[in-house]
Formats: C-alpha cells, structure tokens, sequence
C-alpha cells in the first residue's frame, strides 16, 4: 500500500545519502582544525585510509541494496545512485577481485534499470582493463540470453 511505497521512497533516499557519504572529497577533507597540525604526507595518507574506508563501506551498503532490490523487485535506483555508488567504490588504487566483482555487480544492475550514462561507463571502463569490460558486456548478454530462453 502507501505506507510500503514511503518506506521504499525512503530507504532509497537513505541508501543514496549513505553511499554520498563514502565518497571522500579531497576538497573539503580538512576543513577541521583536527587536520590542520597534519604535514601535507599526514593529509594525503589520511586521506587515502578514508577513500580505503569509503569503498569497503560502500561494498557493504551494496549488499544491503541488492538484498533490499530483490524485496523490491519494482524498485529501481537513479543513475546519480548508481553514479556515486561507483564512485565510492572506485576511488581507490585497490583493483582486487572482490572489489571489480562488486563494480561489475553494480554495472550489470545499473544497465539493467536502464540506468546507464557515459559518466557511469567511463568510471567501469577506468578500473577495468578493456579486455575486462568486454568480458562483462559479453557476460551480460550471455545471461540475458539464458533468462529469455
């Protein structure tokens, strides 16, 4: 009813602030007078820890929208969702496996919300090799072959 669509509203405005919050903005970083006594290395270490922090928050918080998509199934999240969701997680120099199966993850949900925007793309094929990223939309258009037979 009313009530489960407000609440559904919400969590997806809850899950977009969370997300916007794991993005580090190197900008505004160190506005606190805490960071102020720091040498610029100290600032750019803390700064790297936060990004580090950050991505594997944002992993943990796209677990919890999968979980909370497929209860959903008529929900779908914005582009600018997904677009700060990839940018958490990418923010990094870590190109692990678990954190490439993530993007990946979110890549395959965004396209299939039919959320996809060149800015979400480029940030994809920037931590992808481009053998990587054409093994995902191969990947992709193998299982949508599978789900239509």
């Amino acid at each position: 009813g009313v009530v489960d669509e407000v609440e559904a509203s919400c969590d997806l405005q809850s899950f977009h602030l969370m997300i916007k919050s794991c993005v580090v903005d190197e900008s505004t970083t160190f506005d606190d007078e805490v960071f102020d006594s720091n040498s610029a290395s100290s600032k750019k270490l803390i700064t790297q820890r936060a990004k580090v922090i950050g991505s594997r928050v944002a992993i943990g918080i796209w677990r919890d929208i999968r979980v909370w998509k497929d209860q959903n199934a008529e929900i779908t999240l914005t582009s600018e969702t997904y677009y700060q969701l990839l940018l958490a997680l990418c923010q990094t120099t870590d190109r692990s496996r678990g954190l490439l199966a993530a993007v990946a993850a979110v890549f395959q949900s965004c396209r299939s919300d039919g959320m996809e925007t060149k800015h979400i793309t480029d940030i994809v094929r920037g931590v992808m090799t481009e053998s990587q990223f054409q093994k995902l939309l191969r990947s992709e258009k193998k299982s949508a072959a599978s789900v239509k037979n």
